[in-house]
């Protein structure tokens, strides 16, 4: 009875299509899992009716990006209504601002002596939006870089020549997106934030979990993570962050069991009745 809450697909910057994230699923043994792809729900059409014909319990979520105390900071939306008109225009507004970045990470590149062609790295993004994952195989693909890694450590990371910042939300305009949308908003993998004096801050925005299972987290700050939700009450979730092929990671890694999905909607309920 194990469900992942953390897995992308093709929507935005994981490799497999909705179904078959949920098809490999089925394969892993997952009672369920959550669909939580950056910045968009297009994906949860496609994986809901995956779940249907593969007897796969779909979660219709997402991950948004948002900006705080300097630092960037993800909030995972679990149980969300993804047809909510708030939301779905907040998403289309920052589908259309990364599309803009790409534009102008596309310029800069181009001035390195580095061009790429706009439909070339759609054609890899595919139904997603394009990012920088997307850029990086496109580099890859022409011979520019030798893997991923070197795309983002030369040209794309922070500070590289290419690099363009991402508008984001505000973390208090992600979490009011996500509570009028039905939603249970979650702190996704706090350990990558950098500023552990900021969890407190975050939690106090009105957050309702925080991402204690994660791949890249060490036991000592799960422990810490943990003793967080005993002392604000809060749930504690976990999944693997799954984005197929271009991660090391395995489907159901840091899954967790049926309790925390009937903890995730009793505070739906608490909080929306």
């Amino acid at each position: 009875m194990l469900f992942d809450l953390h897995t992308h697909t093709t929507a935005s910057d994981g490799t497999l299509r909705p179904r078959e994230l949920v098809k490999l699923a089925g394969k892993h043994g997952l009672k369920g899992l959550a669909i939580t792809d950056h910045d968009t729900v297009d994906g949860i059409p496609e994986g809901l009716v995956a779940g249907r014909d593969y007897q796969v319990e779909v979660l219709p979520g997402v991950e948004l990006s948002t900006s705080f105390g300097g630092h960037e900071v993800h909030i995972l939306g679990y149980l969300i209504d993804w047809k909510a008109d708030g939301l779905r225009e907040a998403l289309a507004t920052m589908t259309e601002q990364r599309l803009n970045r790409a534009e102008k990470i596309l310029s800069r590149l181009s001035r390195l002596g580095l061009p790429l062609d706009f439909g070339e790295v759609q054609r890899i993004a595919g139904d997603g939006v394009i990012g920088r994952p997307h850029l990086a195989a496109a580099m890859v693909k022409r011979g520019y870089v030798q893997d991923v890694r070197e795309a983002f450590s030369r040209f794309l990371g922070k500070g590289a020549p290419a690099y363009v910042a991402r508008e984001k939300l505000t973390l208090e305009e992600a979490i009011r997106l996500l509570t009028d949308a039905g939603g249970v908003p979650v702190l996704a993998h706090p350990g990558l934030i950098g500023d552990a004096r900021l969890i407190v801050s975050i939690i106090e925005r009105g957050i309702k979990g925080i991402e204690v299972y994660y791949p890249e987290h060490t036991p000592d700050q799960r422990q810490y993570y943990l003793r967080l939700c005993q002392s604000y009450r809060l749930i504690a979730t976990g999944g693997s962050d799954y984005h197929g092929a271009v991660r090391n990671v395995k489907l159901g890694y840091c899954a967790v069991d049926f309790q925390t999905v009937k903890q995730l909607r009793d505070k739906q309920e608490e909080y929306y009745a």
